[in-house]
């Protein structure tokens, strides 16, 4: 896993000279916001921070992620996707390889119980890797459970196997 955390021109934030809160360098272009520090990285020390924890959000997530009830089958005959429409009233529903990963990872896992501290729009930087490394892993799982279980439709998920974050 690569976390890249996202910074901030420091410009747009308006408050006036920053100093990064590891090295004591005025930051000047991006200022990584860091809440259980109450204060901004720079980029040189955000990245050091971010090495430092994701091994440990790696093995933690390796040693906690669970599967936790048996997947349903995904139907993949019958794939769609709600109309923009039909989501702005509500009816958010829709049958796609993505919303069939969704409620696998959330129906099927332990994953929401171990987000709990840590969502990803979190302020703190150590709770973003570590929700980082929890989606990845689950993901992983459920996408070797659905190869295991569901063979016929394992190829639908291949592009799930390098999620974007």
């Amino acid at each position: 896993m690569k976390f890249t955390p996202i910074g901030v021109p420091v410009d747009e934030l308006d408050l006036g000279d920053l100093f990064c809160l590891l090295c004591g360098d005025q930051i000047a272009n991006e200022a990584y916001y860091a809440d259980e520090f109450e204060g901004h990285f720079c980029g040189s020390c955000v990245e050091g921070y971010v090495n430092d924890i994701e091994q440990e959000a790696e093995t933690h997530a390796r040693a906690a992620c669970r599967i936790t009830a048996e997947l349903p089958g995904f139907d993949a005959e019958n794939e769609f996707r709600c109309s923009q429409e039909d989501y702005d009233l509500g009816m958010r529903w829709s049958n796609t390889p993505n919303s069939y990963l969704s409620a696998c990872r959330h129906e099927c896992t332990n994953y929401d119980d171990l987000i709990g501290a840590c969502h990803k729009s979190s302020q703190s930087i150590a709770d973003q890797v570590f929700y980082a490394a929890i989606r990845e892993r689950t993901d992983k799982m459920v996408i070797a459970e659905i190869t295991r279980t569901h063979p016929e439709v394992a190829h639908e998920f291949y592009e799930f196997d390098h999620p974007p974050y």
